[in-house]
C-alpha cells in the first residue's frame, strides 16, 4: 500500500469524523482499515458512558486507483469520500438514538473504488 496515499485519506477521514473520536490504524489484507470510537455525552447521568464505533475500510483497489490517476480525479476522489462518510454519518446518528443503556454495535464501511474514483 503507497504510505503517503494511506496517510492523505486517514487526514481526510479525520477531518471529516468529530473531533474527539479515536482513530487507531489498523490496516488488514491490503486495505487501509481504521477503527473509530467516539463516546457520547448525551446523557447527564452517564457522561461518555455510550460510544459509536465503526470500522472504514478503504479497499486496496481505490488506493490503488488513486495512485494511479492524475491530480484532478485526485482531488475529485477526496470530495466523493468527503461527501460519502458525511452522508454514512448522518444516517449513523440517525439510526442510533438508543437508549444509553444499549450500546450499538460496530458498523463496518466499505470504501470502494467505484464509491470515490469515479
Amino acid at each position: 500500500m503507497n504510505r503517503e496515499i494511506a496517510e492523505h485519506f486517514v487526514d481526510l477521514v479525520t477531518r471529516t469524523l468529530p473531533k474527539h473520536a479515536d482513530i487507531v490504524r489498523a490496516d488488514q489484507d491490503g486495505d487501509l482499515r481504521l477503527v473509530i470510537d467516539w463516546r457520547l455525552g448525551t446523557d447527564p447521568r452517564r457522561t461518555n458512558k455510550r460510544s459509536k464505533s465503526i470500522e472504514l475500510r478503504i479497499s486496496e483497489e481505490a488506493i490503488s486507483d488513486y495512485v494511479n490517476s492524475d491530480e484532478q480525479r485526485r482531488r475529485s476522489a477526496d470530495a466523493n469520500l468527503t461527501k460519502h462518510l458525511k452522508g454514512k454519518l448522518a444516517s449513523f446518528d440517525a439510526e442510533h438514538k438508543a437508549p444509553p443503556e444499549v450500546v450499538p454495535p460496530r458498523e463496518r464501511w466499505i470504501v470502494s473504488s467505484g464509491i470515490i474514483n469515479t
